[in-house]
């Protein structure tokens, strides 16, 4: 059950609000940037912020503004698609397990317990020092990091659903096993699952600025927040800018994304 847009809180609806307008201006950033976000020019190296460069410059001489609004673009589209992939396979894994138990549900079990003895942030690092930086491998490595968590919470929320009366029923009445989990199984994780998403959007995008800034992630001369922000860490003392732009654009989504996932989560506790 899904509350009605003028039900929602006032905070819930600033958030929609900032996330759109941010969206919005990512997507229309070929249009609305000042300037090409990967064009060095010397002659305007860290220069203030002024009308032509409301953000100011990097060392390169490249605009803060624009570099934000494509980063924007590469940092959480990025994280929408490692987001999507993670909740879809965790899912489906962990909902096929619980169903079928017995060796499969096995399999994932130790899999899971194997995957999470060892912390998100080592396994991705191993991932990468073995498949090399980039945006690609990245991705993946967070994928493989990830899906684990959201199966072991699909599969225990499939597990309680499994023993209700109308799967029982649907079983009974000869319906096959890809129909029971995707019309009976499925519809009763969806709420659960898009609390997951929002909030997991959010720290994906949190993960992926910090692979970045640490050379793992996604390369220069791509503008990405992770990196904008290593940027600005060796000039923090003399041009703050470099940081604070970069830093604002990547927390303000993560909070409203956070508030979002935090309220329908409250929300959907309380009608159960």
């Amino acid at each position: 059950m899904i509350p009605k847009l003028r039900a929602l809180p006032v905070r819930i609806h600033i958030c929609l609000g900032v996330l759109l307008a941010m969206a919005l201006a990512s997507l229309l950033a070929g249009v609305i940037a000042p300037h090409d976000p990967v064009t060095i020019d010397i002659k305007n190296t860290l220069a203030p912020m002024s009308w032509d460069y409301p953000f100011g410059t990097d060392q390169l001489g490249r605009c803060l503004l624009s570099r934000c609004l494509y980063a924007i673009r590469l940092t959480f589209g990025v994280a929408l698609l490692i987001a999507l992939l993670t909740i879809a396979v965790g899912s489906a894994i962990g909902v096929t397990a619980a169903y079928l138990g017995g060796l499969a549900d096995q399999i994932v079990r130790i899999v899971s317990d194997a995957s999470l003895s060892i912390p998100s942030m080592i396994f991705v690092i191993l991932i990468v020092g073995f498949l090399g930086p980039g945006t690609e491998n990245i991705i993946l490595a967070i994928l493989l990091a990830q899906w684990v968590w959201y199966a072991r919470v699909a599969r225990g929320l499939a597990l309680r659903i499994t023993s209700y009366g109308y799967v029982r029923a649907a079983k009974l009445s000869g319906t096959g096993p890809v129909g029971i989990i995707v019309w009976h199984i499925f519809p009763g994780l969806v709420t659960q699952m898009v609390t997951q998403f929002t909030l997991l959007i959010g720290s994906t995008a949190l993960s992926l600025a910090g692979f970045s800034f640490l050379g793992l992630g996604v390369q220069p001369p791509s503008a990405e927040l992770g990196l904008m922000i290593s940027d600005g860490c060796e000039l923090i003392q003399t041009h703050a800018w470099m940081m604070f732009w970069p830093s604002l654009t990547l927390i303000i989504p993560v909070a409203c994304l956070n508030v979002i996932g935090d309220y329908f989560s409250d929300y959907w506790r309380s009608k159960q």
